[in-house]
């Protein structure tokens, strides 16, 4: 079965933990020392990766992906 998640880097694996752990962009950008608007592009690439439309689907993606 192919694994969506292959297509994200580290850093936007890194920033979907932080999200599901319920994180917000603004909170996780402080976590790892990058810009908030940088953080939302990252979650936008993660979104077009992965099919995802909100980040309640993310989430789901997230859990389903046994991470």
């Amino acid at each position: 079965e192919y694994n969506r998640h292959k297509n994200l880097t580290a850093r936007e694996m890194e920033l979907l933990s932080w999200l599901h752990r319920g994180k917000t962009a603004k909170e996780t950008a402080l976590i790892l020392g990058l810009a908030e608007v940088t953080v939302n592009k990252h979650i936008a690439n993660i979104k077009e990766k992965t099919g995802c439309y909100n980040l309640f689907q993310l989430g789901e993606f997230f859990s389903h992906e046994n991470y």
